[in-house]
């Protein structure tokens, strides 16, 4: 059973969710929007988060899916934040300091 289908929500929902969810994690590893614009547009650090986000839907869905007929909405939402909220702990140095630090200008000659 699908993340979406056990939090009851429609894949539209479930993509804001995700998006929302990374949004956070950019916010708590950044003190400016310049920065948190920088994490935020940063695809290689994107896909080790959504990686990591994976794995963590992986325990979710082994925790919801025997209540996934008797669980409410709001009880499958709040423990997939439980498992969520770990992601905040996570953190990759090398691929956070690299799309904060800003790419040599080419100077024109």
């Amino acid at each position: 059973m699908k993340t979406a289908q056990l939090l009851q929500l429609s894949q539209n929902n479930y993509e804001l969710l995700i998006f929302a969810i990374w949004l956070e994690y950019c916010e708590s590893k950044t003190y400016s929007p310049e920065q948190l614009q920088a994490l935020a547009g940063n695809n290689p650090l994107f896909q080790w988060w959504l990686n990591s986000l994976r794995g963590l839907e992986d325990e979710f869905r082994i925790d919801a899916f025997p209540y996934r007929d008797t669980m409410s909405k709001s009880d499958a939402e709040k423990l997939y934040r439980k498992h969520t909220e770990k992601l905040k702990r996570y953190y990759s140095t090398p691929l956070i300091k690299r799309a904060l630090t800003p790419e040599p200008q080419n100077k024109k000659q």
